[in-house]
């Protein structure tokens, strides 16, 4: 009889315990976007500029989760923070599409009316991207800046970057 209820207990162990595994974040990949290259990650603890970075973290099946201003932006779920003292809280997503042949990912505040939308284009080809701001029909002004790798406390070599002021959106 305790032969029976072990081999019950184990088998409802692992029907149970295989949802919490398969939710496992894990990445596969990371690059990040910002105004200019950081030397090494021990750089992002004193970076006063968080807001700039966009932080990459890509997982094999293709899932995503992007750090940028403190928030982390995850593909596969929304991102809800309470309101502190020192930092703002609200519900975020994001989404990602290809357009002629470039990255475009939607960072939003849902919980806001009109809701906030940083879109952010990443042309893969010159390691290059240009951010804007919406709020509602407002559009803030865009910013340029490049992307780069983490090979141990550097960044892999990338192409030159393209004149910025002929660049058209």
């Amino acid at each position: 009889m305790r032969i029976l209820k072990f081999i019950c207990l184990c088998v409802v162990t692992l029907v149970y315990a295989n949802p919490t595994i398969a939710s496992a974040f894990k990445y596969a990949t990371t690059f990040t976007c910002g105004p200019k290259e950081l030397e090494g990650f021990s750089n992002f603890r004193n970076l006063r500029e968080r807001y700039w970075y966009y932080f990459f973290n890509i997982a094999a099946d293709g899932e995503f989760i992007v750090l940028n201003d403190d928030i982390q932006y995850k593909s596969f779920e929304e991102t809800e923070l309470i309101q502190l003292f020192h930092q703002n809280g609200g519900t975020f997503t994001v989404s990602n599409e290809e357009v002629l042949g470039n990255n475009v990912y939607k960072f939003k505040d849902i919980s806001k009316n009109p809701i906030w939308i940083k879109t952010l284009i990443i042309d893969a080809d010159t390691k290059t991207y240009v951010s804007r701001v919406s709020v509602g029909e407002k559009n803030f002004k865009p910013n340029f800046g490049i992307c780069f790798d983490y090979i141990d406390h550097g960044s892999e070599p990338r192409r030159p970057l393209p004149n910025l002021e002929v660049l058209e959106l």
